[in-house]
């Protein structure tokens, strides 16, 4: 499974600011797609400090955005024991 690269993203200024920044960084919609999980459970992770991702989070305009390393998303991966990637393999 490839993972979208910031020129594969859309044309928001979120994005654009987004594929500006030095290193890879995902949105929270797309590590929610790449660990097969909604982006409310990712949230609520995030908000109970179940995990240490992101490791970014930045404002454009009146919203925030949390930005995901690589390592990140290889932390949630672990949390979960890559069952979403396998449940998604298997629906193939």
């Amino acid at each position: 499974m490839s993972q979208p690269t910031p020129s594969e993203r859309g044309a928001s200024p979120a994005d654009k600011l987004i594929s500006s920044l030095d290193g890879t960084y995902f949105k929270l919609s797309e590590v929610a797609t790449l660990i097969g999980r909604s982006d409310v459970t990712i949230r609520r992770l995030i908000r109970k400090k179940l995990i240490k991702a992101p490791s970014y989070q930045i404002r454009q305009g009146k919203s925030y955005y949390y930005l995901f390393t690589p390592e990140d998303v290889q932390e949630l991966k672990d949390y979960y024991g890559n069952q979403g990637i396998e449940r998604r393999h298997q629906d193939e």
